[in-house]
């Protein structure tokens, strides 16, 4: 049931779960109800909330529950566009859980929705404790995420941001997604530096990866910083002919 809604296919997924009753064990039935969440969760919002405000009882009395349902609330706000309260809710998850791993989610999520909410001082200090946490654990994606909203902390807020090839080639091996964000912030922190020719490359890197990762609305983003470099360029060009 997992596999089906982490690969969309909402059908099957829904109908692997459905004969599935609650388990005795308690990660079996986090894992049910989570599965079940995500299929919800491509329905709509009315239906997600429902769901969520459903699992109240579910829930209390039990501490890893009411953790996961905090970020399943968090996950919801974040698809709304609520960035705040999704960084508020995945925050108290951070805060409730007991279990390391989630505790990892939990805090790049926080990080990641409060940069959404220009919640810079909440981004940054969530994103530098999910970096020790990451490492800690070995799991590279959440460190390369959270390493990411470091440096677009530190760009929005005006601090010297130089490029770092490595960590674009280091985002690669872990997909396109990271490549995409790795490239673009670093073709940002380029086009600030006036190395227009570099930063364009990097944005057009940065929107061939978020293509392969199926982001049209993020790859444009990216377009327009290459146009814009590339514009930068040749009005220098014109200026010195």
């Amino acid at each position: 049931g997992c596999l089906y809604a982490r690969r969309r296919e909402a059908d099957r997924a829904e109908e692997a779960l459905r004969p599935l009753a609650p388990f005795d064990d308690e990660e079996l039935e986090i894992w049910r109800v989570a599965a079940r969440f995500q299929i919800v969760l491509r329905q709509g919002n009315a239906e997600s909330e429902a769901y969520l405000h459903r699992l109240v009882g579910w829930a209390e009395g039990h501490q890893e529950r009411q953790a996961r349902l905090a970020g399943w609330w968090g996950n919801l706000y974040y698809q709304q566009g609520r960035y705040a309260d999704a960084a508020w809710q995945q925050l108290r998850r951070w805060r409730s859980s007991a279990q390391p791993q989630l505790a990892v989610a939990a805090l790049v999520n926080t990080a990641r929705a409060a940069l959404d909410a220009h919640l810079l001082d909440l981004a940054a200090e969530t994103a530098e404790q999910a970096v020790d946490l990451a490492r800690s654990a070995r799991h590279a994606r959440y460190e390369a995420v959270a390493t990411f909203v470091r440096r677009s902390v530190a760009y929005r807020r005006g601090e010297p941001l130089t490029s770092h090839p490595g960590l674009v080639e280091a985002a690669t091996i872990l997909g396109p997604y990271l490549e995409a964000i790795f490239a673009l912030i670093d073709a940002a922190a380029l086009w600030r530096a006036g190395r227009y020719s570099d930063a364009r490359a990097l944005a057009v890197r940065s929107s061939s990866a978020f293509q392969l990762a199926q982001m049209s609305d993020a790859a444009a983003l990216s377009t327009l910083l290459a146009a814009a470099s590339g514009e930068d360029e040749l009005a220098e060009d014109d200026l010195e002919d």
